[in-house]
């Protein structure tokens, strides 16, 4: 967790697109070039793999929640045999005796000289864009019961109210 507290990432997904032998695209995690459902992603012991479709999804972790990450991507024991390509083994974090808080916001906005393309672009809204990351953890009975709560909030608007412009008559 220090380490992740080093880096600028916000989610999971951040984190393992920065590893070796991990790529993202389209908001998916490809390890050792495998298909998103040769992968296994593992939350506190839990698997997070859709059990119909192998589809593992969007791994919805912030990165102020993950206390250890682990990437395996070969030699697995057993108890992983739907792996193929990979397995992602995170740990959140616990509470403690200390209660804490984190809090963590940004806006933007995109800015672009194709607005023949993005509709509105040359408009910035600093609000377009906003994330909101809150955290908080402490105890709920001193020394033998705790808590660790995390949320987080994005919004993108602007350039993904773009124009129409392929029409698939003309193909």
């Amino acid at each position: 967790s220090d380490d992740i507290a080093n880096k600028n990432v916000s989610s999971a997904e951040d984190i393992l697109a920065e590893q070796v032998g991990v790529t993202k695209q389209d908001n998916e995690i490809h390890i050792r070039g495998g298909r998103i459902d040769e992968s296994l992603f593992v939350v506190d012991g839990m698997s997070v793999k859709d059990p119909l479709s192998g589809y593992s999804g969007n791994l919805y972790v912030t990165a102020e929640a993950i206390q250890n990450l682990e990437i395996v991507t070969g030699g697995y024991n057993a108890e992983y045999g739907q792996a193929m390509s990979g397995i992602v083994n995170i740990i959140t974090k616990d509470g403690s005796n200390q209660t804490k808080g984190y809090l963590s916001s940004y806006l933007g906005d995109f800015i672009s000289k194709k607005s023949s393309l993005f509709q509105n672009i040359s408009d910035i809204q600093l609000s377009s864009t906003k994330n909101l990351d809150l955290s908080l953890n402490g105890p709920i009975i001193k020394d033998k019961l705790f808590y660790f709560t995390n949320a987080r909030s994005v919004r993108y608007e602007g350039p993904y109210t773009g124009k129409r412009i392929f029409n698939y008559y003309n193909v």
